[in-house]
C-alpha cells in the first residue's frame, strides 16, 4: 500500500480570495495544515529527523510600484540545514543538499484597496518562478492582501529560491510580514 500524505491546501480548507477573511486566521490554519502534514511525513519517514527552516521580514519592507521586487528576511529560526544564511544572502532559500522538500510562503501587504498583489519563489537568479499567487487587493476597510502558496520541489545542491513580490497601487506599498518555511521531505545526497 502507498502511503499519500494529507493534502495541504485541501486540509487547510482556505479561501483567501474572501475579502472577510481575518489575515491571522488564514495563517494560522496554513501552519496549522502544514504541522498536520509534518506530523504525517514524521511518522512515515525512514529518517530519524527531518531537515527544517524558517525565515521571516519581521519589519516592514517598501515595494515601490509595479517593479518586481526580492523580499530581504531578518529572521530565522528552527534552521538545521543552513538553509538561510542571512548575512551572506538575506534574500536566499539555498537547498544544502539534492533533495526533494517541502516550501510554504505567506505574506501580507498592508491595507490599500487601487491594484493588484503578486508574489512568487524564483529560482536560482533566473526570473522564472516556480510557484506564485495573485490576488486583487482587498477593498475592505483595514484589511491587508494575504498571499499563500506551497509546493513540493526537487532541487540539486546549490540550488536557491528569492521569494518576489509586485504591486500596482499606484505608489509605493509596505509589505508588513513575509514567512518562508521549507522541510526536507527526501534527502538525496
Amino acid at each position: 500500500m502507498v502511503l499519500k500524505p494529507p493534502d495541504l491546501v485541501q486540509d487547510a480548507m482556505l479561501d483567501t480570495r474572501d475579502p472577510l477573511l481575518d489575515t491571522e486566521k488564514a495563517l494560522s490554519d496554513a501552519i496549522a495544515a502544514l504541522a498536520r502534514r509534518l506530523e504525517w511525513i514524521d511518522r512515515n519517514s525512514p529518517r530519524d529527523a527531518l531537515d527544517t527552516g524558517v525565515a521571516t521580514r519581521s519589519a516592514n519592507q517598501s515595494i515601490p510600484n509595479a517593479v518586481n521586487t526580492v523580499v530581504t528576511l531578518d529572521t530565522e529560526f528552527d534552521d538545521t540545514a543552513n538553509f538561510f544564511d542571512l548575512i551572506a544572502n538575506p534574500t536566499r532559500l539555498t537547498y544544502p543538499y539534492t533533495g526533494l522538500f517541502l516550501v510554504v510562503t505567506g505574506l501580507v501587504f498592508v491595507a490599500n484597496a487601487t491594484g493588484q498583489r503578486r508574489a512568487g519563489l524564483e529560482r536560482n537568479g533566473g526570473g522564472i518562478p516556480d510557484a506564485d499567487d495573485r490576488r486583487a487587493a482587498y477593498a475592505e476597510s483595514g484589511l491587508g492582501t494575504t498571499l499563500t502558496f506551497s509546493m513540493i520541489t526537487p532541487k540539486i545542491a546549490g540550488d536557491f529560491h528569492e521569494l518576489f513580490v509586485f504591486q500596482n497601487s499606484g505608489g509605493a506599498l509596505d509589505l508588513g510580514f513575509a514567512k518562508i518555511s521549507v522541510v526536507t521531505l527526501r534527502d538525496d545526497s
